[in-house]
């Protein structure tokens, strides 16, 4: 019977409704773009054909950098990003 009531209990402050779920972002911030530096890196690799030009199929590794910045005014988003792929296996 006592196990009965603590599992009740148990249950009862697990789903008690409170003002914010668990779960739920705050509803303080209202920044929807990130703003600052960001710097991303990569490599991949790749592969060509063009039956039009020759039969012979390129490839090779190619490396990505790419940086962005962000600033958020009251109106206003500004973005930059550049972007570098590079591969010199062609």
């Amino acid at each position: 019977m006592n196990n009965i009531y603590i599992y009740l209990l148990s249950i009862t402050i697990v789903f008690f409704p409170t003002q914010y779920l668990q779960a739920q972002d705050s509803l303080d911030n209202k920044t929807i773009f990130p703003e600052g530096v960001t710097i991303e890196y990569g490599i991949g690799s790749y592969a060509v054909t063009d039956e039009y030009i020759s039969k012979e199929k390129y490839s090779g590794t190619f490396p990505y950098y790419s940086i962005t910045w962000a600033n958020q005014h009251s109106n206003y988003v500004y973005h930059l990003k550049l972007n570098f792929g590079n591969s010199s296996g062609i």
